[in-house]
């Protein structure tokens, strides 16, 4: 094999390791602007926002609490690699849906001041 090949192959690994977030795919946390979290609250009118983020302890206990189909996680103020961690070792091989703020754009726009912050249904900002 030579070693583009070889170097191709390991990117193409660590690209669907990034992807899943974990080797099992339990959680995938993606990069997506403002607008796509609007378009995931007015698909899902029950649906909660959850920001969390790795190194905050409460956050990890509300992570808990999520509730299947209704619920959005937000990587905030965080790397990716440890959001992800800290979601897998909470909800296990549970499928969710994340997103990494990467930008604090949807932080901004919601008005996101603390973390822990759960944005119920028909929240506009944190308050």
């Amino acid at each position: 094999m030579s070693l583009r090949s070889c170097s191709i192959s390991v990117l193409l690994t660590l690209s669907v390791f990034l992807m899943t977030g974990n080797a099992k795919g339990a959680v995938v946390c993606e990069k997506k602007k403002v607008k796509q979290v609007e378009s995931w609250r007015i698909q899902h009118p029950k649906g909660r926002v959850i920001f969390f983020a790795s190194w905050c302890s409460q956050c990890v206990a509300h992570l808990k609490e999520y509730r299947p189909g209704e619920d959005l996680f937000v990587l905030a103020f965080d790397e990716l690699e440890p959001g992800v961690r800290a979601l897998s070792s909470v909800l296990g091989q549970i499928k969710v849906l994340c997103y990494w703020d990467h930008r604090n754009e949807t932080v901004d726009r919601y008005g996101v001041k603390s973390l822990p912050f759960i944005l119920e249904a028909g929240q506009q900002k944190q308050e």
